[in-house]
């Protein structure tokens, strides 16, 4: 079984509409990086092509043309299918579908992967060589001379600047080559920092390396390999890294920050650097974070965001005019002036930029764009002109050819584990979208509980998918205190979103333009073995009615 190839992995097999699934238990925020900041510029990533488009520093973004600063987004240079997007100090690196690693910018310290090291601006995407099989994430941050790539066996590997140990290969040496690092092990994730660099276990667990201090292990010494951060060993959903402080985000929705706190970018209500993790004060609800110079930011679940930090660079953004009296802001602010609910973050040196429900990217803090005024840096937001991203996600379905079995996903880290593990799960070509934020007006929260041990002798587990509230009320009641628990309901927490109308069972119709999903089930009502499968397809729906397969008719309606 798949159970005893990954240990520390949740094992989740699924039977929703299509697919089987591996879920760690450091679950990430859902969604590709979309948008992705360095020194002194930005860098998005379009869904649907794969492309990407830079504004900001021409020499660090990769932005064609004679000008030294563009304001406005322009397309990066003969690139498509990326999937993710990662900008470190003067350079960016994208993943592509094909796990392919491309860089470009300043390769002074190598970041871009090139021979040729020295002040050398590298504007065409070059192809990193030296990673086996191909990557599955990378990570880059907006103050970081290097680069890291997790494998498809789920190692890392960082090449670039290397004076703190920040490679982790255990010397100094500043290399284009990536470097694999010492004891570390498998990793689901991975954050850059100046001179730091910090990992999540697939346990879930937080290791880091580099510069003393920023290490997070309560010593304050420099470490060239891997050390644990105090106390987190378990249940981390995100890392984010910056200038000289790191923070992350709990599967409890908390925040800890370590590192450097002039500026009270910990968000602990001091200005006292921490050698391990804080709390960051009266944050219970975050989904997501960004990490830039002196601040960090955090997404909450309602789609409001919150700031703490340097107030001159985007620790406010709440609309009040940042004086040196009140440049510091130790605790968290809620940013202004957002149109929209935002689905998604991100931190580039200076200031941060956050992706609304509509698509519209809206930016705070002292930023190159042209979208704010002077008089308005860092303490109001403005609409970026000229971009708009698609903030659907995609539902794809998975199958399990052996076991028969399918699992259907939109989170981003578990299709990266799916295709890390192939051929044992495949994509089947069958999917649709759905919506990241419920706050869009038609949309329907799914919820995936998983039951642990209820198929095959007890040999694995199974999901369940529901936007039906009667069935939510009967699945958490079977299991109120959520724990983990052969047989019983593990509420995984909202999965992704789906267009209302809710229609349950037969007989209903879609609006124009939605298309009606149709759920069957097979096996005894929970909590023994509740297998669903979800599918768009009515030819696959009734074939799997003959097959014995119980049909529930359309509960849901999506965008095919």
């Amino acid at each position: 079984m798949l159970k005893t190839l990954f240990s520390t992995f949740r094992f989740v097999l699924v039977l929703t509409g299509v697919a089987t699934v591996l879920a760690p238990s450091a679950a990430h925020a859902e969604g590709e990086q979309v948008l992705s900041g360095g020194f002194n510029f930005m860098c998005s990533l379009d869904k649907t092509e794969g492309g990407v488009r830079c504004w900001g520093q021409k020499t660090q973004s990769g932005v064609p043309g004679t000008v030294t600063t563009s304001n406005l987004p322009y397309p990066a240079i003969n690139i498509t299918g990326v999937v993710t997007l990662a900008a470190g100090t003067r350079s960016v690196c994208a993943l592509r579908n094909d796990g392919a690693v491309l860089c470009w910018g300043d390769n002074l310290y190598g970041a871009v992967g090139d021979a040729n090291l020295g002040n050398r601006t590298i504007l065409a995407p070059q192809i990193v060589s030296g990673l086996g099989g191909g990557a599955i994430a990378i990570g880059a941050g907006s103050w970081a001379d290097h680069t890291c790539a997790i494998t498809a066996d789920f190692n890392a590997r960082c090449w670039g600047r290397n004076s703190s140990g920040q490679l982790g290969n255990g010397n100094f040496i500043t290399t284009h080559i990536p470097q694999a690092i010492a004891n570390l092990g498998a990793v689901g994730a991975i954050a850059t920092g100046t001179d730091h660099t910090c990992a999540i276990t697939l346990a879930g667990a937080v290791k880091c390396w580099g510069f003393g201090g920023l290490n997070g292990d309560g010593t304050g010494n420099s470490r060239p390999a891997p050390t644990q951060v105090v106390g987190l060993t378990s249940g981390v959903r995100a890392v984010e890294a910056g200038f000289q402080h790191t923070c992350t985000l709990l599967e409890s929705g908390g925040i800890k920050c370590w590192g450097n706190n002039s500026f009270g970018q910990l968000g602990n209500g001091s200005l006292t650097g921490g050698l391990a993790p804080v709390d960051v004060v009266g944050i219970t609800d975050a989904v997501n974070i960004a990490v830039g110079r002196d601040y960090s930011c955090a997404r909450l679940v309602a789609g409001s965001v919150k700031c703490w930090g340097n107030r001159q660079q985007a620790g406010g953004g709440d609309g009040i005019e940042w004086t040196n009296a009140n440049q510091r802001q130790s605790t968290p602010v809620t940013v202004i002036g957002l149109s929209q609910p935002a689905v998604s973050i991100a931190a580039s040196h200076q200031y941060a930029c956050a992706v609304v429900v509509s698509g519209a990217v809206e930016c705070w803090g002292r930023h190159p764009t042209s979208a704010l005024t002077s008089a308005q840096e860092a303490r109001a937001t403005a609409h970026l002109g000229g971009l708009t991203l698609d903030t659907r996600l995609i539902m794809a379905e998975y199958r399990h050819a052996s076991l028969d079995y399918f699992f259907l996903t939109s989170r981003y880290f578990e299709k990266l584990l799916l295709k890390a593990v192939v051929p044992d799960f495949q994509v089947t070509g069958k999917s649709f979208f759905v919506y990241p934020t419920d706050l869009l007006a038609g949309t329907k929260p799914i919820t995936r509980y998983y039951f642990d041990k209820v198929a095959k002798a007890e040999l694995r587990g199974s999901h369940f998918y529901t936007l039906v509230d009667g069935e939510r009320n009967v699945l958490n009641g079977l299991n109120p205190s959520n724990s983990d628990a052969p047989k019983l309901p593990y509420n995984e927490g909202v999965d992704s979103f789906a267009f209302t109308p809710l229609i349950e069972g037969l007989g209903g119709s879609c609006v124009s333009g939605l298309a009606p999903l149709y759920r069957a089930f097979r096996g005894a009502r929970f909590p023994d073995d509740p297998n669903h499968r979800f599918t768009t397809d009515l030819a696959l729906y009734n074939s799997l009615v003959t097959t014995g397969w119980d049909g529930e008719g359309v509960k849901m309606c999506v965008s095919p």
